[in-house]
């Protein structure tokens, strides 16, 4: 189910024929889904995918943070503030739409998002961290985009690292007289 929490993400830089189109995908996507479920358990099917969602949210491991630290009556809060995350950097994107084009800004958010809610969650196994990956690379790998310069911005656009002037570090060192 977590992945289910970036489409707000995916979703709040879109604007127009775009973001129909996305809605419309994602639609379609989960009707097809839902026919399968129908299909492979009858009309049933989808009654027993809830039941199997609802136990997957309320088993526990002692592999989570909060069992381990034995500090489980402050998961809610953890929990809030992660919904409180997925919801400012949707608006974010929302209104920053240079940071909702850049593909390696929302891989790395995408996977931060994931990262707390397997930490925020009940049940947790370091195995899960394995989802963040496909995100960590993209975002690690993605290429490199430059901002664009705004008409009438008087603040200079600082240039990239690789294109700016080696520095030269500067020996100290201390004589000690004996």
């Amino acid at each position: 189910l977590s992945p289910f929490a970036l489409v707000p993400l995916w979703l709040a830089p879109l604007r127009g024929p775009r973001l129909l189109a996305a809605i419309a995908a994602f639609v379609g996507v989960s009707a097809a889904a839902l026919g399968l479920v129908v299909a492979l358990g009858g009309a049933g099917g989808p009654a027993s995918m809830a039941h199997a969602v609802a136990y997957q949210l309320d088993r526990s491991s002692l592999q989570s943070p909060w069992t381990a630290l034995g500090i489980v009556r402050w998961q809610p809060l953890g929990q809030a503030g992660v919904l409180a995350l997925i919801a400012a950097a949707a608006m974010r994107l929302m209104r920053d739409r240079e940071l909702g084009t850049d593909r390696a800004r929302v891989a790395a958010l995408s996977g931060a998002i994931l990262v707390a809610l397997q930490l925020v969650a009940n049940y947790w196994s370091f195995l899960y961290l394995a989802w963040t990956v496909p995100l960590v690379v993209a975002s690690l790998l993605a290429p490199e985009v430059r901002p664009r310069s705004h008409a009438g911005s008087r603040a200079p656009v600082p240039a990239p690292v690789s294109a700016r002037a080696p520095t030269h570090e500067v020996a100290v060192t201390a004589s000690v007289s004996r």
